[in-house]
């Protein structure tokens, strides 16, 4: 389900307020960007934008997921998931298999 557009309007709503009240502290970019960091949960966009994106762009000079071939997927996948081994306590999600596809699209009543 969408946002309503009384929780946009809120939201946008929200983010002016924050910024003014920040502008009205003296908070810049810089102040903000420096302040503690704000724990956030990773999502599945999170993954694709800002973890396996820039990794695509550095190794192949192009961001779009679209234009990758069978090969450049592997090769990006050794990358972070060795990356995610030695940054994260061994951490290890194996790249689905075909099978795996399958069992979530059932699952999801695709």
């Amino acid at each position: 389900m969408q946002r309503s557009d009384q929780q946009n309007n809120s939201l946008h709503l929200w983010f002016r307020q924050v910024a003014e009240a920040m502008r009205d502290q003296d908070i810049d970019m810089q102040k903000l960007l420096e302040a503690k960091s704000v724990s956030v949960p990773v999502t599945e966009e999170m993954v694709k934008e800002v973890i396996w994106k820039p990794i695509q762009e550095t190794m192949y000079g192009d961001k779009s997921t679209t234009k990758l071939e069978t090969g450049e997927v592997s090769r990006i996948f050794d990358v972070l998931n060795r990356h995610f081994a030695n940054s994260f306590n061994g951490l290890h999600v194996p790249f689905p298999s075909y099978e795996e596809q399958l069992n979530e699209s059932i699952t999801r009543g695709e």
